[in-house]
């Protein structure tokens, strides 16, 4: 039997002084997802292990992400890709309100 206590906790991280780096690997990290959406959908990829296999290894060389980030990229958009497209039933009642308005005026 293991006595070894593990412990989770949440800390608060000191990012002043560091938004431009953080800006840039926000930036980096959505171009990755939205070109890993691009090739994804152009080569009719949806399957997660596929997708991996093909975008990993370029995703981190063309975007300078690191492991966990460029999986997380991958996984956000064959998320995207998956999803089904659904409108909202109350969006579509909200554009009707604003065409029949509008042409009201």
């Amino acid at each position: 039997m293991s006595k070894t206590l593990t412990r989770t906790i949440c800390i608060k991280l000191d990012v002043e002084g560091h938004d431009a780096v953080l800006a840039a690997t926000q930036r980096a990290f959505n171009a990755a997802a939205s070109w890993v959406a691009q090739v994804c959908w152009d080569e009719g990829i949806t399957n997660t292990n596929t997708a991996h296999h093909r975008v990993y290894g370029e995703t981190r060389e063309r975007f300078g992400l690191g492991a966990q980030l460029a999986c997380c990229a991958r996984a956000k958009a064959i998320d995207a890709i998956k999803a089904p497209w659904d409108p909202c039933p109350w969006l579509f009642s909200l554009l009707l309100l604003a065409a029949a308005s509008a042409s009201h005026r």
